[in-house]
């Protein structure tokens, strides 16, 4: 270097150049060096962004894949045109009994239940016009077993295409609950039914009749027979046969009326046992079978026992699928129910033919006396015993009321507590679920699926308070644990919200508590004749008073309606729906008295006295 001068050999190809290089042009070398330096970390910079961001995208799908594998409903990813599985994770071929490799051969077709081209084709267009769509369906099991599910799908990208995203959650239990509700209403509508029918003046056939429809609807059975023991000769009469399979059947000689038990249905009235088994061919038991007989696939039947006495018998047969533990509780229950209505009727009986026998006698005394006056006395002793036994069996029919109004409580509290213990625990145990699930789910998933879980939530909580009262209605507990008057004051408040009209209760309840059959009649009056207000009064408040009068117990129900003429109520037959006979029949089990009080215009009064 000489005077600000740089010489700079260069050889090329064996030739040498001489470059000089001059102060201006270091200092252009020198900028251009600190724009490259610039450029160069602002290079490695982009390249560490770059880095990192392919390494969180990396992240990111690992914790989708994670999600995707680990979810507990199964995820599907479809090609929208062909229905073909692109991607599925290992929950869904483990509920569906297929292998990961099997599943990704398959279409939505081939695991769903058949349905219409038309509704097909309307759930995607809805998917592809509002992104998301869920709705219920069946999916079919590699073993071709069902499987009820709820789908929720929406449409992604998928590496560059369009997908659809299902998540298909299975609700085998919720349907399961769902058909114990239903079940447990046509249970208890059919049982209200079939109450009404032991109370109205049908015949034993007739009773019959409806107590085997009963049985075969709700047990979905195909045949069956309800019949009686004859009291006199103890032979099985079966009326309902000549209704149900007497053209079914082929023997050639036919009868309602068996004098000799044998085969299963022999068996548990000799035993007096209820007997289900869905495999009657197999079962040692089932012997006797006539030529020609109805071919019994499932069998279940129940003796009707009036106390340690058999009285009948319930068999039903041929049900749409096997019977189960709840097929041979329900039968038992009816069972009870047709054994009461059994011995109401032939209580009936006697005591017509007693009334007949002694309106006979009286007549032919009555003859007598006008000819002789001789067996005077012997006639008056006669006449009374006969009276005795017309009272004898009033007191049988009173005591045999109070027995109906016994099972039926036994049936309410029975009813309560089977809604407790079965569907009130699953509801508990679902909202626990629906909680924990909440909890797991990530918080795209949790904020995707909020108003859902919500709304499963709330009506979880609904479906339980609904639960609740309904166990009230068929059960108060407060009448068992703190009395009558706690009752009737818990039911007033009740009655209130859901009619809008005030009720006042008042009174003491005895120093000595009541016997709870005598609780219980009073309530269920109270409850009539609220019922009673509200259906037909008009009225815009009512009371209830509780009183002790010396050795009387005394319930006043009253309100402010419209009243009616009691002249003529005690002229004509009884208003539908107005349940006084009803609430007269529960007062007079127990030697109480119903007393109504009524003007036009003036509200009516209904006072129920009891001695004490």
């Amino acid at each position: 270097a000489i005077a600000g001068l740089f010489t700079v050999i260069v050889v090329l190809g064996g030739v040498s150049l001489f470059i000089k290089i001059t102060n201006p042009m270091i200092s252009k070398l020198e900028t251009r060096t600190v724009e490259l330096e610039t450029m160069t970390g602002e290079m490695r910079r982009e390249i560490e962004d770059r880095k990192l961001a392919e390494k969180t995208l990396e992240e990111s799908e690992e914790k989708y894949r994670n999600l995707f594998e680990h979810a507990n409903d199964s995820i599907f990813i479809v090609e929208p045109s062909t229905r073909h599985f692109l991607d599925a994770n290992e929950n869904a071929a483990k509920e569906l009994g297929y292998t990961h490799e099997e599943l990704l051969k398959l279409t939505i077709d081939d695991i769903g239940a058949p349905i219409p081209d038309q509704q097909r084709e309307d759930i995607i267009r809805e998917l592809l016009n509002a992104g998301s769509i869920t709705f219920e369906h069946t999916h079919l099991r590699k073993d071709k077993t069902e499987m009820p599910v709820e789908i929720s799908s929406r449409v992604i990208e998928y590496g560059d295409q369009k997908v659809f995203q299902s998540i298909v959650r299975d609700i085998t239990e919720r349907k399961r609950i769902e058909d114990a509700l239903s079940w447990e209403a046509d249970v208890n509508n059919a049982l209200s039914e079939l109450s009404r029918t032991l109370i109205s003046q049908s015949s034993i056939e007739e009773i019959s009749f409806q107590i085997l429809e009963v049985s075969k609807n709700l047990t979905t059975s195909a045949f069956g027979y309800a019949g009686y023991l004859d009291p006199e000769t103890g032979y099985l009469v079966c009326p309902t046969m000549t209704r149900d399979i007497w053209e079914s059947c082929q023997m050639k000689e036919k009868d309602i009326v068996f004098k000799k038990f044998y085969g299963l249905w022999g068996w548990v009235l000799q035993n007096q046992k209820a007997l289900l088994t869905n495999a009657p061919s197999k079962d040692p038991r089932s012997t006797g079978i006539p030529e020609g007989h109805v071919p019994i696939r499932r069998f279940l039947s129940a003796p009707t026992l009036f106390g340690d006495n058999i009285v009948g018998q319930i068999a039903i047969a041929n049900p749409v699928k096997d019977y189960e533990e709840r097929d041979l509780k329900l039968i038992e229950r009816i069972a009870d129910i047709y054994a009461i209505a059994i011995n109401r009727k032939w209580a009936e009986d006697e005591l017509k033919k007693a009334h007949d026998n002694l309106e006979s006698r009286v007549e032919e005394r009555t003859s007598d006396l006008k000819k002789s006056n001789v067996h005077l006395k012997q006639e008056i002793a006669e006449r009374n015993r006969m009276e005795n036994a017309l009272r004898k069996s009033q007191m049988q029919l009173r005591k045999m009321a109070a027995r109906i109004q016994e099972v039926q409580e036994k049936e309410r509290k029975h009813l309560a507590q089977e809604l407790h213990d079965r569907v009130g625990q699953n509801l508990t145990a679902l909202n626990l679920d629906l909680n924990i699930i909440r909890n797991q789910l990530s918080d795209e998933s949790r904020f995707k699926t909020a108003d859902r879980l919500e709304d499963s939530m709330d009506l979880v909580e609904e479906t339980t308070m609904h639960i609740r009262n309904v166990m009230a209605e068929l059960r108060p507990q407060v009448l068992d644990d703190y009395g009558l008057l706690a009752a009737l004051r818990w039911y007033g408040e009740l009655f209130s919200e859901r009619t809008q009209i005030p009720v006042n209760v008042s009174g003491k309840e005895p120093s000595t508590r009541l016997s709870l059959i005598v609780e219980t009649i009073f309530f269920r009056i109270a409850q009539e004749a609220l019922t009673n207000v509200a259906k037909h009064a008009g009225a815009t408040l009512a009371t209830v008073t509780l009183e002790s009068v010396e050795d009387h117990l005394r319930l006043i129900v009253e309100d402010n309606g419209r009243g009616f003429n009691v002249a003529n109520l005690d002229r004509s037959k009884e208003p539908a729906g107005w349940g006084l006979t009803t609430m007269k029949e529960r007062a007079a089990s127990m030697d109480g008295s119903v007393r109504i009080e009524s003007e036009s215009g003036k509200g009516t009064k209904i006072v129920t006295e009891f001695r004490i």
